[in-house]
């Protein structure tokens, strides 16, 4: 049976569990198991120290706008109806009784 749990992501749990929410048997026990994984007695104590530094390369998530930036992506309103031809003198005004798909409408 494999999951994708790392060392990292356990104990973070673990400090998560020593919360003061938890039961106080459970927080002693989990800070027992915390100070035995850390200990420099841990005769692992450089690989868990290797696993638990942080990455050199972090990928960052992106950074929320700032209100600059905000401003520099604001959508300014338009006109009403931009699909409309722009109407002249000399143009005619569309004619709805032109189209022959269109219905009238009986009321």
């Amino acid at each position: 049976m494999s999951f994708s749990l790392t060392y990292r992501a356990a104990m973070t749990q673990l400090a998560q569990l020593a919360q003061p929410p938890q039961p106080a048997y459970v927080r002693v026990q989990v800070l027992t198991t915390l100070v035995r994984e850390l200990s420099p007695g841990n005769p692992h104590h450089q690989a868990v120290a290797r696993a638990l530094a942080p990455n050199p390369n972090p990928r960052l998530p992106e950074l929320p706008l700032t209100s600059a930036q905000r401003k520099q992506f604001h959508l300014h309103p338009l006109a009403a109806d931009l699909a409309a031809p722009a109407l002249t003198e000399d143009a005619p005004l569309p004619d709805d009784d032109d189209n022959p798909e269109q219905e009238d409408d009986p009321w």
